[in-house]
C-alpha cells in the first residue's frame, strides 16, 4: 500500500531533524574535546604542575578543618581528642601526661611521640582547635607527594593525576579519620608518602623534585 504524500513529507522531515540533531551533538562534542585539550595543554605546564597540588591541598585543608571544627562544636568529635587535651594540660604544668581514661602515660601509645612537639605549640594556641586543624592540614598535605608520585613514578597526565587527588580527597577513610578526634599517626601520612619519593630518588640519586 502506497504511503500518502503527507506521510512521506513527515518521514523526510523527521529524518532531516534526526540528522540535524546528530550533527549538532557531534559538533558540540568536538568543541568540548577541543576545549578540554586546550585546558589540559595549559595546565600541563611547569607552572600548573607546581600550582595544582598546592592549591588542591589548600582547598582540602579548609574544607576538612571546617568540617572537623563544626563536628567539635556540635560535641560529636571522638573521645580521643580529650586524651590529648588532658595530656597537653598536664605537660603545660610540668606533670607527666598520665591520661585518666587510659590509665597510663600517653607516650606509651603507638606514635604518640609525635604529640611531643605539638604539645609545646598548644601553650600559646587553643588546644582543641589547633589539634583538629593540624590534623586536617596533615591529611590535606598528603595530596602534594601523591601528585608527585602520580606525575613522576606513575607517569600520569594531568587529568589522571587530578582524578587520583580527587579520589583521595573524597575517600571515606580520610573523612572518618578527620572527624574521629585527634590521631597523631595521621600527621605521618604525608611524611610516609614523601619517604617513598625519597626512596625512589635514591635509585637515581638526589632528592625528589617536589612541586
Amino acid at each position: 500500500m502506497r504511503a500518502t504524500p503527507s506521510l512521506e513529507r513527515t518521514a523526510h522531515s523527521l529524518e532531516r531533524t534526526g540528522e540535524t540533531v546528530v550533527t549538532t551533538v557531534v559538533s558540540l562534542r568536538r568543541r568540548l574535546d577541543i576545549q578540554m585539550l586546550r585546558w589540559q595543554a595549559r595546565l600541563d605546564s611547569r607552572v600548573g604542575d607546581r600550582a595544582i597540588p598546592w592549591l588542591t591541598a589548600l582547598a582540602l585543608a579548609v574544607v576538612l578543618s571546617l568540617l572537623a571544627l563544626a563536628r567539635h562544636r556540635d560535641l560529636g568529635i571522638g573521645s580521643d581528642l580529650g586524651h590529648y587535651l588532658q595530656a597537653a594540660h598536664l605537660m603545660d604544668r610540668g606533670f607527666d601526661p598520665m591520661v585518666t581514661d587510659l590509665g597510663h602515660n600517653l607516650f606509651a601509645d603507638q606514635a604518640s611521640w609525635i604529640f611531643w612537639p605539638v604539645a609545646f605549640a598548644l601553650r600559646a594556641l587553643p588546644a582543641a582547635g589547633t589539634l583538629l586543624v593540624l590534623q586536617s592540614m596533615a591529611l590535606s598535605l598528603a595530596v602534594v607527594p601523591l601528585w608527585r608520585i602520580a606525575r613522576g613514578s606513575a607517569n600520569l597526565r594531568i587529568g589522571a593525576a587530578s582524578a587520583l587527588m580527587v579520589a583521595y580527597a573524597l575517600h571515606p577513610s580520610v573523612h572518618d579519620l578527620n572527624l574521629a578526634g585527634f590521631h597523631p599517626e595521621a600527621l605521618a601520612i604525608p611524611a610516609l608518602m614523601a619517604a617513598y619519593l625519597v626512596a625512589r630518588s635514591d635509585l637515581g640519586g638526589g632528592w625528589p623534585h617536589l612541586p
